[in-house]
């Protein structure tokens, strides 16, 4: 999965409001979302990265759904046709209302719909890498899990309705992966990255 990743103005302040930290920052939550993503055979591959710098570009407000409209619509405005990507990702600093996370359901792909926002309003690494593996879960076309999901002896799963960074993704999860992919839903994945 070839991810782009722009950062909001907030979480750019929250991480010292330079540049190569933020940079190092969202390597490291790439690669470990990736160790996450190993488990449904899929490795996500960092695109390439925006870091709103002096001001955010669209209107990042505590509701993080419409967070993900406002960012949908400037990354079909704006984004897609500088560079190549199978779906983009907002990470912002905010304490969000309700949902540390939004994402499209079998977005990845898809012109029109191929978004999510993260919220990153604390320095845990990990559990910032398990949010983004869970959306992106969602852009894979991954529900939530339910009571008859099982993973790796672990009580909740990663596609829990409550974060966990201590469970991979379930069952259910590779069940659902694998029907947006017989769907032919997820073409795009297939391709080998290109360095650009």
């Amino acid at each position: 999965v070839e991810m782009f990743v722009v950062v909001d103005n907030q979480r750019f302040q929250m991480w010292g409001s330079n540049v190569s930290e933020t940079v190092q920052r969202v390597m490291d939550i790439t690669v470990l979302a990736n160790s996450f993503t190993r488990g449904i055979n899929t490795e996500v591959v960092l695109a390439g990265m925006e870091i709103w710098t002096e001001e955010d570009l669209i209107e990042v407000p505590a509701d993080l759904q419409v967070t993900l409209r406002n960012f949908n619509s400037w990354r079909q405005e704006k984004l897609s046709h500088r560079v190549k990507y199978d779906v983009a990702h907002m990470i912002v600093g905010h304490h969000p209302e309700g949902d540390v996370g939004q994402a499209f359901l079998n977005g990845a792909c898809s012109s029109g719909l191929a978004a999510a926002v993260e919220a990153f309003h604390h320095e845990d690494v990990l559990l910032s890498a398990a949010l983004m593996a869970h959306e992106l879960g969602h852009n894979l076309g991954i529900r939530h899990d339910h009571s008859a999901c099982v993973c790796e002896d672990k009580h909740l799963c990663l596609m829990h309705e409550n974060i966990t960074k201590e469970g991979g993704f379930s069952n259910c999860s590779s069940d659902y992966f694998y029907q947006f992919l017989r769907e032919h839903k997820g073409t795009c994945l297939f391709n080998k990255p290109r360095p650009q």
